[in-house]
């Protein structure tokens, strides 16, 4: 009996990752009460387009096709398809999005977690793996991942649902520690398999934009994995499945952008030297923008902010550097996989604002938006993960020097993390203050929508939306709850 509880433990032990399942929930706790935390109820931007969409559900009249029908620059099937269930099941109350991230934030979570320990990415000298993976959490949940930064958090009551930006970061995850088994291990038709599926689902069906910049994160690790396996074994080393990998990623791209509607593309504002200064303010804004009543980090301070975001952007730099000279990518293709996806949204964002402006001067100004921090900051993760394990390897012999690094690293993570957490805590009653003021225009009996400037403080583009939009929540009675407290009020 006893004997036989000893093996199935020895087979839970290495079947399951406790100290990983230990960590995902910590950080489960940490983002799930975070996205809770937000109690709102209303309706903005793009979701104005998609309330015809109630309407042919709830008649049974809807159509599978008009899912994938482009709006914008955009493309929005799987946001439209939980708009829709949110609305079946919650009537709109955000709690779909909110299960859905609370879910894949978890499960990723967990998964990346169990990656990085079990491939020995930090090595603490003299310490056991739990001690290791303690580190790991701490450099996750402290490096600046900027989930409850209230300006993102402003996002939510602005463009879009901050939950699903989590979702979509957590399939993002999961795809990279997919991709990095892939290429560091023998090939499992499985994992391949998978990899495929989430690219296809988190390109063409969720992600929108900034998926475009994750399947360049894909492609870049595919090539430099080839590259390097070529240059250590001095003959062509191309594995038949990453070149498979590669073109699939291309294809992904090519029947994205065959079915977004874009703008027609001004006279170009693009430059290089204009580049570099948006994406350093944007890294600059990462850190600050908690700071936002500071004259000192102000956005007329644009020298202090480019000066900061460019020592942001040398710490990147030294940490690829560190990360290829010291061979992490043997071990890891995560970290650098969120530094390269949060460099490349801060470019992206870039040069999709410069081909539709004129104007360089009115592009530079658009760095300061919240609703773009939140993907071009989840690369602090990799950079601390990365100088956390550079610390462990250079500094192997002498523990206690080693360790006190990694105290100073983590602390100083930890500090931001504190910071964003104390604003959050401040900042969420003004953003529910906000929405329900949002919402007290737009259930105004007496509003005036041919009015394009009141239209627009009710978050919706033009009368026709706004009107269309408030005769379908009234007539399948959504916005119940804060409806019912207007009234009460």
């Amino acid at each position: 009996m006893q004997s036989g509880i000893r093996a199935l433990g020895g087979a839970l032990r290495e079947r399951v990752d406790f100290p990983a399942i230990v960590g995902a929930t910590v950080l489960a706790i940490v983002f799930v009460s975070a996205i809770m935390a937000m109690n709102l109820e209303f309706i903005g931007g793009d979701q104005f387009r998609w309330f015809p969409l109630i309407d042919d559900w709830m008649r049974g009249d809807f159509q599978l096709g008009a899912l994938f029908e482009p709006h914008g620059g955009h493309r929005a099937a799987g946001y439209k398809l939980v708009f829709l269930l949110n609305a079946e099941l919650f009537h709109l109350n955000f709690t779909a999005e909110k299960l859905l991230a609370a879910a894949a934030i978890t499960a990723s979570s967990y998964y990346f977690l169990g990656h990085l320990s079990r491939s020995g990415f930090i090595d603490v000298q003299g310490s056991s793996r739990a001690a290791a993976i303690a580190v790991i959490v701490g450099a996750y949940v402290c490096s600046g991942f900027l989930l409850v930064n209230p300006a993102v958090l402003n996002t939510v009551a602005n463009y879009s649902v901050i939950s699903m930006r989590v979702f979509n970061f957590a399939g993002f995850l999961l795809i990279f520690c997919l991709v990095s088994n892939h290429l560091n291990r023998a090939e499992n038709w499985a994992r391949f398999a998978a990899i495929l599926l989430f690219l296809l689902i988190f390109s063409n069906f969720f992600g929108r934009a900034w998926s475009m910049v994750m399947l360049v994160a894909v492609i870049m690790s595919i090539i430099a994995s080839d590259v390097i396996r070529t240059i250590e074994t001095r003959r062509l080393a191309i594995r038949p499945s990453n070149v498979g990998l590669l073109l699939y990623c291309l294809v992904m791209m090519a029947l994205y952008y065959s079915s977004v509607a874009g703008e027609e593309p001004a006279e170009s504002a693009f430059s290089i030297v204009e580049l570099v200064k948006f994406v350093a303010v944007i890294m600059s804004r990462s850190l600050t923008v908690m700071f936002r009543q500071s004259e000192f980090w102000s956005n007329d301070a644009l020298g202090h902010h480019i000066a900061l975001g460019l020592g942001v952007l040398t710490l990147y730099a030294v940490a690829t550097v560190s990360y290829f000279a010291l061979r992490m990518h043997r071990k890891s293709w995560v970290p650098i996989l969120l530094m390269a996806y949060s460099v490349g949204s801060a470019c992206l964002v870039y040069v999709g604002r410069a081909l539709t402006e004129s104007d360089a001067g009115d592009v530079l100004p658009m760095a300061f938006f919240p609703r773009f921090l939140f993907d071009c900051s989840v690369g602090h993760v990799g950079v601390v993960l990365v100088l956390v394990a550079a610390i462990c390897r250079v500094f192997a012999r002498q523990v206690v020097l080693q360790r006190a690094m990694v105290a100073c690293v983590l602390g100083a993570a930890f500090a931001i993390g504190l910071v964003n957490l104390m604003a959050f805590s401040e900042a969420a009653p003004r953003v529910q203050r906000y929405a329900h003021g949002m919402n007290e225009i737009f259930f105004d009996p007496e509003a005036d929508f041919s009015d394009l400037a009141y239209a627009r403080r009710a978050r919706c583009h033009s009368e026709e939306l706004c009107v269309r939009a408030r005769e379908i929540v009234l007539r399948y009675e959504l916005l119940r709850a804060e409806r019912r407290a207007l009234e009460e009020n």
